[in-house]
């Protein structure tokens, strides 16, 4: 899911950085904005479930003192 929505906005972000980039008080300021291409560097697979909007792990604790 969460790669899905990063299809969907990384384009938008870029939209808009090449419209930030164009614009004269972007480019006459003392750091000017960048023309840069997003790169997505990766993922990570986060292994959690979540119950009852809490996340939950997956092997509980033993107490083995009797």
């Amino acid at each position: 899911m969460a790669i899905d929505s990063l299809a969907t906005i990384l384009p938008k972000w870029h939209q808009w950085s090449v419209k930030a980039s164009e614009l004269k008080i972007l480019k006459d300021a003392d750091y000017p904005f960048p023309k840069v291409t997003p790169l997505l560097l990766g993922t990570i697979i986060q292994n959690y479930r979540i119950k009852s909007k809490k996340t939950i792990t997956g092997i509980s604790k033993v107490d083995y003192r009797y």
